[in-house]
C-alpha cells in the first residue's frame, strides 16, 4: 500500500526546522557555544510545534509507522539520510572534516536519539505529553553530544 512513497508519510517539517537551527549562524563555533545555541532555540521550536496542536497528527503518524512495515522502512532510510546532513552541517559549524568520528557520532546520536525518544512515546502509549518526551530528550541529546565533542 505504502511502497511507492513511504517517504510521504514519514517526512516532517520538523526535521527541517531542525535543521535551520543548525544552519543559523553560519560561523564556526566551538563546541560549547553551539550546543547553547541549539538548547536555548530547541524549545522555541518544539513550543512552535506542539502548539498548532500537532500532538494529534503526530501519534496518528507513529501509529501507521509502527504498523506499516513499509511506512518504518521509510523513516529509517529518511532519519539515515538526516543523519548524514546533520554530520555535514555539524562539521561546518565546528570546523572539522565530516568523516571526524566525533562529528559522525554527534550526528547519530541527533538523528536516531529523537527517533528513540518517539519510540519510547509510542511504547508507552503516548501516555506522556509529546513535548515532556522531546524535551527529556534534548536534554540527554545536549548532555551526551556535549561529552562526544569536547
Amino acid at each position: 500500500m505504502f511502497a511507492a512513497r513511504p517517504t510521504l508519510v514519514v517526512w516532517d517539517h520538523v526535521d527541517t526546522q531542525g535543521l535551520a537551527l543548525l544552519t543559523a549562524d553560519a560561523g564556526v563555533s566551538t563546541p560549547a557555544e553551539l550546543l547553547a545555541g541549539l538548547s536555548a532555540a530547541a524549545p522555541i521550536v518544539l513550543a512552535a510545534l506542539l502548539d498548532s496542536g500537532d500532538e494529534h497528527r503526530i501519534e496518528r503518524r507513529v501509529r501507521l509507522m509502527t504498523s506499516e512495515p513499509e511506512v518504518r522502512t521509510g523513516e529509517l532510510q529518511q532519519i539515515h539520510g538526516l543523519e548524514a546532513q546533520i554530520r555535514r552541517l555539524l562539521a561546518a559549524r565546528l570546523g572539522r572534516d565530516d568523516n571526524d568520528l566525533a562529528v559522525r557520532y554527534a550526528a547519530a546520536q541527533a538523528a536516531w536519539g529523537y527517533l528513540a525518544a518517539v519510540d519510547h512515546w509510542a511504547a508507552n502509549e503516548y501516555s506522556e505529553p509529546l513535548a515532556d518526551v522531546l524535551r527529556d530528550a534534548t536534554a540527554l541529546l545536549v548532555k551526551a553530544v556535549g561529552a562526544v565533542l569536547d
